[in-house]
């Protein structure tokens, strides 16, 4: 689909507000590539912006461990600063919040923090199955400010809500090219985000096609309550 004339910001967003079932792929992909000229930070992977939840609109291809499943979140936390990071603070804005161990409060959702977040950031895809759900977690680093190296460290299963187990990732998942190892955040507002994870290639073979996802926001972190103890960690997943 082409169009002839630019979409203004207005008439992207009134589209947006409708059901993304009513829009179809190729149009929300179009949507979406329409926002991203459009955004006003030079600087979108450090937006304070990113932090929070987002509900998938729209994929342009899927990793495999997604699966059937029928809603996709996503999760944000900005990198701290070192000193931040060193404190081990539940109450910390920033990354401590969505890679705490399993908590030693568990009504309160506070834990210790994982022993290699050091002060990157951490990213979160949660999928939503028949059932329950399942959750992988990655960390990461901003690359020259436009871009994010990940590294995904964690996987969780989820059974109404709750936390049934949590381990490593293996290697093989760690490392697999299914995985969105760079992630650029190309547009983001109070509403909307766009992300975009380059293809893979071995050569002139094409490994993974590129990726781009279509988010709504869910819920800011300034909404949570002034005891903010993690995007996901808590025994509910706010939506």
């Amino acid at each position: 689909m082409v169009l002839s004339a630019p979409l203004s910001l207005d008439a992207i967003k009134l589209e947006l507000a409708r059901p993304a079932s009513s829009l179809g792929a190729e149009r929300l992909q179009l949507l979406a590539e329409s926002l991203e000229p459009l955004c006003d930070d030079e600087r979108v992977a450090t937006s304070p912006l990113l932090d929070g939840w987002w509900k998938l609109l729209h994929a342009s291809s899927a990793p495999r461990w997604w699966g059937g499943s029928t809603e996709i979140y996503h999760a944000i936390e900005s990198p701290l600063d070192g000193a931040t990071a060193e404190a081990d603070h539940p109450t910390s804005l920033g990354m401590p919040g969505l890679l705490y161990t399993f908590p030693r409060a568990p009504w309160r959702g506070i834990g210790s923090q994982w022993d290699d977040c050091g002060g990157r950031g951490a990213y979160v895809q949660r999928a939503r199955q028949p059932l329950g759900e399942r959750e992988r977690r990655a960390v990461y680093s901003c690359l020259g400010g436009d871009a994010w190296e990940s590294q995904w460290v964690s996987q969780r299963r989820l059974i109404l809500g709750l936390p049934a187990w949590r381990r490593r990732l293996p290697s093989a998942d760690v490392l697999d090219v299914d995985a969105d190892h760079a992630i650029r955040p190309t547009y983001v507002d109070g509403a909307h985000l766009v992300l975009r994870a380059p293809a893979v290639a071995s050569g002139a073979l094409e490994l993974r096609p590129p990726r781009l996802y279509l988010l709504r926001r869910c819920r800011n972190r300034l909404e949570q309550a002034s005891e903010f103890s993690g995007l996901t960690d808590g025994w509910e997943f706010e939506r």
